[in-house]
């Protein structure tokens, strides 16, 4: 799932301006490219689900973020979604949404995307007592990596 594609992804661009509108709706483009080969990468079906909430303003819709996850999220068995934590608005929403809507019976994980970027590793924030390493093998998170290049 790609809730927004990222279509604010800086203040400081002028949308107003056809350069700078025709820069956002390629960055919305690729960012739906490199979801779906992400998720190739992955050898999972590559339907993606693009809901269109807005960019940078999806804590306003929380509540049925919440509505539409628990019907997608019904029959799941594993949940991976933002880690609810992130310092990015729209990723922490979606976090808390995922985690609200999963089924009881579902395993959680949940990844940082800006705590990276925005927090330090010794920030007290940071749940590190409950991030394991996975068994994924390197060969295919590198190959996730390498689809998003935006």
């Amino acid at each position: 799932m790609n809730w927004t594609c990222g279509r604010s992804w800086t203040r400081d661009l002028p949308t107003f301006e056809p350069t700078g509108l025709q820069r956002v709706v390629v960055l919305a483009a690729n960012r739906r490219e490199e979801l779906t080969a992400a998720i190739v990468a992955l050898g999972l079906d590559s339907d993606a689900v693009l809901p269109g909430l807005p960019d940078s303003g999806i804590a306003e819709y929380e509540a049925e973020l919440v509505e539409r996850l628990e019907v997608l999220l019904a029959d799941a068995d594993c949940v991976i979604l933002p880690w609810p934590g992130d310092p990015h608005p729209d990723h922490a929403a979606v976090g808390r949404a995922g985690l609200a809507a999963a089924p009881v019976q579902a395993h959680r994980w949940s990844y940082p995307v800006w705590m990276w970027h925005w927090m330090g590793t010794d920030d007290p924030a940071i749940p590190w007592r409950h991030a394991p390493g996975t068994p994924q093998p390197r060969t295919r998170h590198s190959a996730t990596g390498q689809s998003c290049t935006s």
